[in-house]
């Protein structure tokens, strides 16, 4: 009785970090529904150092600094990454992978998120510092890099869809799929939102799809004024996948 009551106490944590905003949710062990969800986003992008302090703050405001969690899974979203398809990758090879993406500092540690189903790996460049906060807070977490568990969330859910437009306040992200699996990911930086219409028939010019027939799939973690209209006077089709949600999209 005793083991199953603190089971039943346990609780997940999500910790989403960036230098445009940080997210966290709660939910239970047992059957993973959502307890809390909070976030913070930065007028100005913070810097990679900052990170922590702002985290601190969040998890010492919110109370959560004690709580007894079973899983802590933190999400870091930077530009320090690549996808290698499976047939191509060898781990002796992660920094010539990465070099043509990013400039890479001789000390720095490079982590690889596997991506089974797409039969792709993410090599990037962990928030090291933010990994030795928590684990020194909490002992044990997994971590993950943010386009590693997007792509994972959409393709659990796509049928048919090819198109999808992913917004948080500050970025953009852009995912194709085809039939046959994953084929373009992008992201771009953004003020407002002609800036998301304007990269969105960007790539669909530069993939060969056509405007009329191509459904647009919007995951809104930040909403932009004017969208939907501007949306409107371009596209044949769109829609707001999580139009309802009050999480990010990574933290439902």
């Amino acid at each position: 009785m005793i083991l199953k009551e603190n089971n039943y106490n346990q609780k997940n944590l999500t910790i989403s970090v960036s230098t445009n905003f940080i997210s966290l949710s709660e939910s239970e062990f047992s059957t993973n529904s959502l307890i809390t969800f909070k976030k913070k986003s930065f007028d100005k992008p913070i810097s990679v150092e900052n990170i922590t302090d702002e985290l601190e703050k969040i998890l010492d405001n919110n109370n959560i600094k004690n709580e007894n969690f079973n899983k802590i899974k933190l999400i870091q979203e930077n530009d320090l990454f690549v996808f290698v398809p499976d047939e191509l990758y060898s781990s002796k090879e992660k920094k010539n992978y990465l070099k043509f993406n990013t400039k890479i500092q001789e000390n720095d540690y490079l982590a690889v998120d596997d991506i089974e189903r797409l039969k792709i790996k993410n090599i990037y460049i962990p928030y090291i510092n933010v990994n030795n906060f928590l684990v020194d807070k909490f002992k044990n977490i997994e971590y993950y890099h943010f386009n590693t568990e997007l792509l994972k969330r959409i393709n659990e859910f796509r049928v048919n869809e090819e198109y999808f437009v992913h917004i948080e306040k500050g970025k953009m992200k852009i995912v194709v799929f085809k039939k046959d699996g994953f084929k373009f990911f992008n992201s771009f930086e953004i003020e407002n939102s002609s800036d998301i219409v304007y990269y969105i028939l960007l790539t669909l010019k530069e993939q060969k799809l056509e405007i009329e027939k191509t459904k647009i799939n919007y995951i809104i973690d930040y909403n932009y004024d004017e969208l939907n209209d501007i949306s409107n006077n371009f596209f044949d089709n769109h829609k707001i996948l999580n139009k309802k949600s009050e999480t990010d999209f990574l933290h439902c």
